[in-house]
């Protein structure tokens, strides 16, 4: 089957109904091609939801933040204490509320943490530093994790390589 490649331009007039047309697609030199992603929205909003959600369920499924049999509801408060603890050490500022059940879990999806767009980056640091204290904490049985991490804690910020990327849809060119 031979493949067809027609130019921009004349795939707007030919194959755009003009009753259907976006906007951004009249302005001179618009090409698709020069639409970027949104940081804000594709990573914070959506990617950091299931990943932060299904990483915290695993943490409290396996009990480091408390018994496995303890209601739910109670071992989310002590993960809200040590994520607390973890922005006051690495000294950022965060807007995020105590973790609720509701928050955590959704009937149709399962894990995913709705949060605000930076309590969500906040939270991905938390996590990965709950990560990091866990498998050093199985690796040296002999110290307790916040002893072993205390320098790295700090230090740990997973999106910040992200922030000079604009937040929202824009055209360039």
């Amino acid at each position: 089957m031979e493949k067809h490649h027609c130019g921009h331009g004349q795939f707007i007039s030919n194959g755009v109904d003009q009753n259907l047309l976006c906007p951004f697609a009249a302005c001179v030199k618009f090409n698709v091609d020069i639409i970027k992603n949104c940081s804000m929205h594709c990573l914070n909003l959506s990617l950091a939801f299931t990943a932060n959600g299904a990483c915290l369920k695993l943490l409290l499924d396996l009990g480091y933040f408390g018994d496995p049999n303890v209601e739910l509801k109670f071992r989310l408060n002590n993960a809200f204490d040590d994520f607390q603890t973890f922005c006051k050490l690495s000294k950022i500022s965060c807007s995020q509320r105590r973790f609720r059940v509701k928050h955590l879990m959704k009937e149709s999806h399962g894990p995913y943490l709705t949060t605000k767009a930076f309590n969500a980056r906040c939270i991905v640091a938390w996590l990965a530093s709950c990560f990091l204290d866990a498998f050093c904490f199985a690796c040296h049985r002999n110290q307790p994790p916040g002893k072993i991490l205390f320098p790295y804690r700090k230090k740990w910020k997973m999106f910040d390589a992200l922030t000079d990327i604009e937040r929202i849809l824009y055209v360039c060119g």
